[in-house]
């Protein structure tokens, strides 16, 4: 039995054994180390009695199964099947989890991926989709199976392997055409079997049965019938020098040569290319068409729809919420700015934040500073009528540097977050041609905590909190 190991800064973090590859590795012992950070990564292999799985000790509970070709926790991927016997462990591995009413991260998250990244190279299984995995034992054992193509008529398949029953459904798309049950025990061991369908087809299903249980199964197996080459050979361009844009800009030539190719073995009447062409061309231009909630494009006199996709977020369960508008302290457009203050008076945030930038070099504009936009909150007559004294809980910062787009950022209690980017200022959303996107993921976490920075000493003018 082949055993594999990852450690961590001296911690065992994953533990996988391999039934049936004695003969392939004989004695085999490898180790590999990779540093990360203050502490090594190491994936170590070797060779170990089938009687060592006898002794394998976990605190959880046990699982078992077949994995499908492809699945995350599948070693083998596309290679094969995997029966998978998986013990797990309450006691996740110290350096990577915090374990208090929940399992947290106690690793940061890039650190965590290069981790995922190492495990995945080494021993092929994906945990950067299933984190929970690690402190886990595995046992696999692999289930491999050949099959190619008879003709335009069936499959072949192998029967080098014991099975007793193969089930094939053939399909014309997700359309079922043909069901063939063969027994193997009809069949001389190690001849293929030639399973034939009916009507045409272009995809199978199939599954594999040994001693009652299933083995190996797949679904949507297409095998390449038909290629269409459309390629197009650009000829060599310009390099064209720049000044403030770069080094320079490289071009491709406006001559251009194209080939089309089409290879195909497929049998089909010219009314049947056809209707797949028009239908392929059809589905493009629908989808085409179908709206991106994530992005939205206002014009002058929109301020609604722009207002719908803000509240939106502002609506989303959350603990903080940040926005980011240098142009926010605009004494002219202090109207917009009382309303988004309104606003924010009664989102249930824990902590509402405001960032903006007031130019020292254009005084003439008299920008409201930080301390003035408290003022102003406190003795608005709406806060006042529907909060009285009640905490705002809104902080304002006037920052040093200005910061072009403008930003909205939500932060809920497990510190997920999310956020939108808005293409002109609270003041002008009525006025401009401008669009709307959301951030998600690492992409808002990312843009956030860049922001974030212009909020702390040195970069702060000045500080209010209502």
């Amino acid at each position: 039995m082949l055993k594999n190991t990852i450690s961590y800064a001296g911690e065992n973090i994953l533990t996988v054994y391999h039934k049936g590859f004695d003969e392939d590795v004989k004695n085999r012992h490898l180790k590999t180390k990779e540093k990360l950070g203050r502490f090594q990564l190491i994936f170590e292999e070797k060779v170990v009695p089938d009687e060592e799985v006898e002794n394998i000790s976990y605190n959880g509970w046990k699982m078992e199964g077949l994995l499908s070709q492809g699945a995350v926790l599948n070693p083998y991927r596309k290679g094969a099947c995997a029966f998978v016997e998986q013990f797990i462990s309450l006691d996740k591995p110290r350096r990577l989890f915090s374990n208090t009413e929940e399992y947290s991260l106690k690793v940061d998250v890039p650190t965590f991926q290069q981790i995922c990244s190492f495990i995945e190279k080494y021993i092929g299984i994906d945990l950067l989709k299933a984190p929970l995995c690690f402190g886990n034992t595995f046992i696999y054992e692999y289930s491999p199976r050949n099959f190619h193509a008879y003709k335009e008529d069936g499959i072949v398949v192998s029967n080098k392997r014991h099975c007793d029953t193969i089930i094939v459904n053939f399909k014309k798309d997700d359309l079922v055409v043909c069901t063939k049950i063969i027994h193997t025990t009809n069949f001389p061991q190690e001849e293929d079997i030639i399973i034939l369908s009916t009507s045409s087809w272009n995809n199978y299903d199939i599954e594999l049965y040994a001693d009652g249980k299933l083995i190996y199964f797949d679904k949507d197996t297409y095998f390449m019938r038909s290629l269409k080459i459309n390629a197009t050979i650009g000829r060599q361009g310009h390099t064209i020098p720049l000044k403030n844009l770069g080094k320079e800009f490289k071009t491709m030539n406006s001559g251009k040569e194209q080939i089309i190719t089409n290879i195909t073995s497929e049998n089909k009447t010219f009314e049947e290319l056809k209707i797949k062409h028009s239908e392929s061309n059809i589905r493009r231009r629908l989808n085409e068409e179908e709206v991106d909630d994530s992005f939205l494009f206002i014009k002058p006199n929109e301020v609604q729809k722009a207002m719908d996709f803000i509240k939106k977020e502002l609506e989303k369960p959350c603990k903080e919420i940040w926005f980011f508008d240098s142009y926010f302290s605009d004494r002219n457009g202090v109207n917009y700015s009382i309303d988004l203050i309104r606003i924010f008076a009664f989102c249930h945030a824990e902590e509402k934040h405001i960032i903006f930038h007031n130019n020292p070099k254009k005084t003439e504009h008299n920008p409201i500073s930080a301390a003035e936009f408290a003022t102003i909150a406190k003795q608005d007559s709406v806060i006042q009528s529907l909060k009285g004294t009640e905490p705002l809980k809104i902080q304002f910062y006037q920052t040093k540097q200005r910061i072009h787009d403008r930003f909205l950022f939500i932060i809920d209690k497990e510190g997920f977050i999310t956020g939108i980017t808005i293409g002109t200022s609270l003041n002008s959303l009525d006025s401009n041609y401008f669009c709307m996107y959301k951030l998600y993921k690492g992409t808002a976490r990312h843009v956030f905590e860049e922001l974030k920075k212009f909020t702390i000493l040195p970069h702060i003018v000045e500080k209010s909190t209502i």
